[in-house]
């Protein structure tokens, strides 16, 4: 079987089976994470050991373990170890913190670590939702351990952490469907290894952010990819003089956002006849783009965010929309130009490199608009998440400086794939192009100007982390730092590996409206 197979299979299983696998390999993974040095658990107790000998034994039956159960049984070997010595050492039952009060009984605890001491994996009468390729797997967890992110981690707490994101799948599946047309359009890789990319870093932040927000971002994530797909294949295929009329009608989007509360309800037929005498393929394009917008600001789990909050969520998303246009009208240009492609240099650029890619460019990413969303899914009681100017400003900056990072990792994997697709990349801008003729320019000379270029940019959001630190709770910090991470992790994938959805020259989705089918068709 497949890791596409397993993957496809995991969205037709029964969503209660796969809940209840979910809860389980989470409770698996928090566990052995949480297992000290030494073998033991918690503050090195007899009974906490025992508590969690018990917890992995009862779980690593499951059938969608056994290609994990080498390890397994290695870390209930070392806890069983560890639960001998320090039932030599002690005869006193430790006070825990059980519910409400404090608590010790030496007939439980010694019943306790008996049974720790002396049970075998129950045969597990639950039949997996899937059957996991372990070929597969391994390929993956190969791959990933190459990535600086996960350097440090095991390949038994990787394995974990894809198999908590595969089980994410069929929700991240679901939660991101309806909203961009799909017919025709590349193979949605990124649904692949965008659930392990929220539930690896968070992990690596012990965990800091719920279930609940590590799915909805995860969702977030693969709604930009689905964006940027239909940007620069169903927009990019209008005709150049269009896009300020699409840029209108996507501002008439957010205008009547802002005069709706919370129980709005679209009239998609506001926009009929209004721009270009009501062209249907005009109206498509809008309604999918309106439906973008709405599926975002009006998300139930954002209600608690502050007015302040939820209006950077509206003004990064709008600047992420029309980023795309930026970014469409800028490759227009380009080929305009009519140079080789192979040293084709962005002579027509309106401002500099260092202008465009933290501004345009970053908010490409989706980056300042995704970070936006997640403190808005994090806020309480109506307050703000930064409360002071200061914190604003400096968590700001940060997405800023990972997002433009994270630009430069995609240009510096994707210069291949965008020369080919006459898309513009970082290395067209004439700066990099200085002191090169065109007959000398060498790709790799690119590459390494740019590369310095990324170096810099995380010793700005190293910095500007570093300050962060200091004017918020360590809390706050850490779900930044998964927010920080991830998307980080998206640049790392990025060098080792193009991930973005390719798309053929010029040609969009196969829609019933001849615009919309690849046809140039006049204004």
């Amino acid at each position: 079987m497949s890791w596409d197979s397993v993957f496809a299979a995991s969205a037709d299983a029964d969503p209660l089976k796969l809940k209840v696998y979910l809860v389980l390999i989470q409770i698996l993974e928090r566990t052995i994470q949480s297992q000290n040095n030494d073998g033991s658990w918690g503050k090195h107790t007899q009974e906490e050991t025992a508590y969690a000998i018990l917890t992995v034994n009862n779980i690593i039956g499951l059938p969608i373990l056994s290609s994990i159960t080498t390890p397994l049984h290695a870390i209930l070997s070392a806890g069983r170890q560890a639960l001998l010595k320090t039932t030599k050492e002690t005869s006193k039952p430790e006070y825990l913190w059980i519910e409400k009060v404090t608590y010790a009984s030496s007939v439980l605890s010694n019943s306790y670590v008996l049974a720790a001491l002396n049970c075998s994996p129950p045969t597990s009468a639950m039949e997996p939702p899937f059957k996991i390729a372990t070929t597969e797997l391994a390929m993956q967890s190969k791959f990933y351990s190459k990535l600086p992110l996960f350097a440090k981690s095991s390949e038994l707490n990787i394995n974990m952490f894809m198999l908590e994101g595969l089980f994410s799948s069929a929700a991240l599946r679901q939660g991101c469907a309806g909203i961009f047309p799909r017919k025709n359009m590349r193979e949605e890789k990124y649904l692949k290894f965008i659930p392990f990319t929220w539930t690896g870093g968070n992990n690596i932040s012990d965990q800091i952010l719920n279930a609940e927000a590590c799915l909805d971002m995860m969702v977030i994530s693969a709604l930009i990819y689905q964006a940027d797909e239909f940007m620069e294949s169903v927009v990019g295929s209008q005709p150049l003089a269009r896009l300020p009329q699409i840029a209108a009608a996507i501002d008439g989007i957010f205008d009547k956002i802002e005069t709706q509360n919370s129980t709005f309800e679209s009239d998609r037929n506001f926009k009929a006849g209004v721009y270009l005498n009501g062209s249907t393929c005009f109206d498509d394009i809008i309604d999918t783009l309106e439906k973008f917008v709405e599926f975002t600001m009006y998300h139930p789990h954002i209600s608690n965010a502050s007015e302040t909050d939820r209006g950077q969520l509206r003004n990064d998303l709008h600047e992420f929309l029309l980023s795309h246009l930026a970014q469409v009208e800028d490759s227009h240009r380009l080929r305009a130009q009519g140079d080789a492609l192979e040293a084709s240099v962005f002579r027509s650029a309106k401002g500099s490199f260092a202008q465009w890619i933290r501004s345009t460019s970053a908010n490409h990413t989706g980056g300042p608009f995704a970070f936006s969303f997640l403190l808005c899914l994090l806020a309480r009681d109506g307050q703000d998440f930064f409360p002071t100017a200061e914190g604003k400003y400096i968590a700001q900056d940060v997405a800023r400086h990972v997002s433009t990072m994270c630009r430069m990792y995609n240009d510096w994997a994707s210069i291949a794939r965008d020369r080919k697709e006459q898309n513009l990349n970082s290395i067209n801008f004439p700066e990099f192009h200085k002191g090169l003729t065109t007959a000398t320019v060498e790709e790799t000379v690119l590459k390494e100007r740019l590369f310095r270029l990324c170096d810099y940019e995380r010793k700005c959001l190293d910095l500007s982390m570093t300050e962060l630190k200091k004017v918020c709770s360590e809390d706050k910090a850490k779900q930044i730092q998964v927010f920080c991470d991830v998307t980080d992790l998206y640049g790392q994938m990025y060098m080792v590996k193009d991930m973005t959805p390719a798309i053929k020259k010029r040609e969009a989705f196969n829609h019933p409206v001849g615009e919309l089918s690849g046809k140039r068709v006049k204004v």
